[in-house]
C-alpha cells in the first residue's frame, strides 16, 4: 500500500454550502425543527420547495429542490401549479370504472378486413357507437396502386365500407376514425382470383350402382380457382345421411356414399358456396338384379326342432355384400318375437342371432339386408315337443297348401280345436280323410263369394274352421 501524505488540513471555511446546482445554500435554523409528534402541521415549521424545470415534459414527474434550515426531520409544502382548481371526479366504490371514448373504442367487423376477389365487391362494418362522434376514413394501399374505399352511413355511427380490388395480390387496409389511426391498422388483406364453380367437372364412376355398393364420385375443382368443397346427401326419404370426401393428392376430391335402401339420391355439391353445374345431382340406386344379396345364413335356429332342447342360434354372414344394414326380424305364434344379436367376428362380417321360444308352433324368421331379403328368407321353423308330434305338424303343412294358409291357420287349427287335435294324433288315413273333407266344404262355400274378388286369410279361416 502507497504511504499515506500527512498534507496540512485546511482550515474551516465559512463559506455558505453550495448544493448540486452550485447555488448557495442557507444556514440551518436550529429553531425550525422539532420531534415528529402527531400535532398539526403548523405554517412556521413547514420548509419551502421550489419546482426544477422537468427534462423529460412527456414524463408525470415534478423535480422539486428543498432547502432545509434546520436539522433533523422537516416538512415539505408543495404549492399546486398555477393551473388550479383541478376537477377530481368522485365515484362510488361499488361502481366500474368506464372505459375512455376513443377511437380504441371502434368496433370493426367483415370479411373484407381479411380477403376479398379481384372484381367482387368486399364490405366491412365499422361501428363508432361506443367512441366519440365522428366518421371513419379507409383507403387500401397495394405495392402499385392505391384503391380508394367508399363509405357508407348505415345508421348514427355506424358506416358500411365497400371497395372492389382489381387485381390479385397482398394489400394494406388503412383504416382511421377522426383522422387518427384505430388499433391494429393497416390491416393485412388478401387479394384472389375469384372462383369458378362452373368449372368444376364431376364423373360417376359406377354408372349403374346398386344397393349393397358405394355411390362414388370424382370432383375435379383444379380449373375453377380458389374456394371450398362442401357435398351433402340425402336417401329417399329426404334424410341427410354421411358423404365421405378423400383427397386423392392430386388436386380432386374422391366423394363416397353408402346407400341404405333402394331409390333416388340426391347429391348437392357446392364450390364456395355455389352450386356447381348440375347440382344437385339425382342418383337412382337399385336393388340388385337377382333380387338376393351374397348374404349367407345357417345354423339351428332357422331348421325344425323338438322344445324345449331346442336351438334357437343361427349365422348370418355378410361378407363380400358390401356396405349394409342387417335387419332380423320374427314372427311365433303369437305374433313378434324378440330377437338378440351381435358380431360374432371382428374381422369377417358375421353376426350372430338367437331368440328364446317358450311353446311349440310356426316361427317365421325374416332376415333382410339393406331391406332386401337374402336367400331363403323368409325361413319357416316349425317346432314341436316331440319327434311325432313333429311329423304330424309337417303332414298337415303338406296337406294345407300354401305358407300364408299355413302361418296363419296352423297354431289355432293344432292347439285351440280339440276335433283337430285328435285328427292329428290319428291314422294317416285320418288325416287325409280330414283334409279332403275339408276341401271338399273349400270348394262348395267358394261359389259364395262374388266373382272378381279375392280370398284373403279371414275367408280360409271362415271356411277351413
Amino acid at each position: 500500500m502507497r504511504p499515506l501524505k500527512h498534507e496540512p488540513m485546511r482550515p474551516l471555511s465559512h463559506e455558505p454550502m453550495r448544493s448540486l446546482n452550485h447555488e448557495p445554500m442557507r444556514p440551518l435554523n436550529h429553531e425550525t425543527m422539532r420531534p415528529l409528534s402527531h400535532e398539526p402541521i403548523k405554517e412556521e415549521n413547514t420548509v419551502p420547495l421550489r419546482r426544477q424545470p422537468n427534462p423529460k415534459p412527456r414524463q408525470r414527474r415534478v423535480q422539486v429542490e428543498m432547502i432545509p434550515t434546520t436539522a433533523g426531520p422537516s416538512y415539505q409544502d408543495y404549492p399546486p401549479p398555477p393551473s388550479s382548481p383541478r376537477s377530481v371526479s368522485v365515484r362510488s366504490i361499488n361502481s366500474r370504472p368506464k372505459s375512455p371514448t376513443g377511437p380504441q373504442k371502434v368496433i370493426l367487423s367483415g370479411r373484407g378486413l381479411k380477403e376479398a376477389e379481384v372484381n367482387k365487391p368486399a364490405h366491412f362494418q365499422v361501428d363508432g357507437t361506443q367512441a366519440n362522434p365522428g366518421k371513419p376514413k379507409s383507403h387500401l394501399q397495394g405495392v402499385r396502386d392505391q384503391l380508394p374505399v367508399s363509405v357508407e352511413n348505415v345508421r348514427p355511427q355506424v358506416y358500411k365500407c365497400t371497395y372492389i380490388p382489381d387485381r390479385p395480390g397482398a394489400y394494406l387496409l388503412y383504416v382511421n376514425w377522426n383522422d387518427k389511426p384505430l388499433k391494429g391498422s393497416p390491416y393485412k388483406v388478401a387479394i384472389r382470383e375469384p372462383s369458378r364453380p362452373d368449372r368444376v367437372v364431376v364423373t360417376l364412376e359406377r354408372p349403374n350402382t346398386v344397393l349393397g355398393e358405394d355411390l362414388e364420385m370424382r370432383v375435379d375443382p383444379r380449373n375453377a380457382g380458389p374456394g371450398q368443397l362442401t357435398v351433402r346427401c340425402t336417401d329417399p326419404n329426404g334424410q341427410e345421411i354421411p358423404c365421405r370426401v378423400n383427397d386423392n393428392y392430386d388436386g380432386t376430391k374422391s366423394l363416397k356414399v353408402t346407400p341404405t335402401m333402394p331409390g333416388r339420391y340426391l347429391v348437392d355439391i357446392r364450390y364456395d358456396g355455389t352450386h356447381i353445374m348440375g347440382s344437385p345431382y339425382a342418383i337412382d340406386i337399385k336393388a340388385s338384379n337377382t333380387g338376393l344379396l351374397p348374404v349367407k345364413c345357417w345354423g339351428p335356429g332357422i331348421e325344425n326342432g323338438i322344445i324345449p332342447d331346442f336351438q334357437s342360434t343361427f349365422w348370418v354372414e355378410t361378407t363380400g355384400a358390401g356396405a349394409g344394414d342387417l335387419r332380423v326380424r320374427i314372427m311365433g305364434p303369437k305374433g313378434a318375437f324378440h330377437v338378440k344379436m351381435r358380431k360374432a367376428s371382428q374381422r369377417d362380417k358375421i353376426y350372430q342371432c338367437f331368440y328364446d321360444p317358450v311353446e311349440p308352433g310356426v316361427y317365421t324368421v325374416y332376415v333382410q339386408w339393406s331391406g332386401v331379403h337374402v336367400a331363403g328368407s323368409p325361413f319357416q321353423v316349425l317346432l314341436a315337443t316331440s319327434d311325432r308330434e313333429l311329423e304330424r305338424m309337417q303332414e298337415v303343412i303338406n296337406a294345407g297348401g300354401t305358407n300364408s294358409i299355413i302361418n296363419g291357420n296352423y297354431n289355432n287349427y293344432f292347439h285351440n280345436n280339440s276335433n283337430n287335435s285328435v285328427h292329428l294324433n290319428s291314422s294317416r288315413s285320418d288325416l287325409d280323410n280330414d283334409v279332403t273333407m275339408r276341401r271338399s266344404r273349400f270348394s262348395k262355400s267358394s261359389s259364395r263369394h262374388s266373382a272378381g274378388r279375392d280370398i284373403n286369410s279371414e275367408d280360409l279361416n271362415d271356411i277351413l274352421y
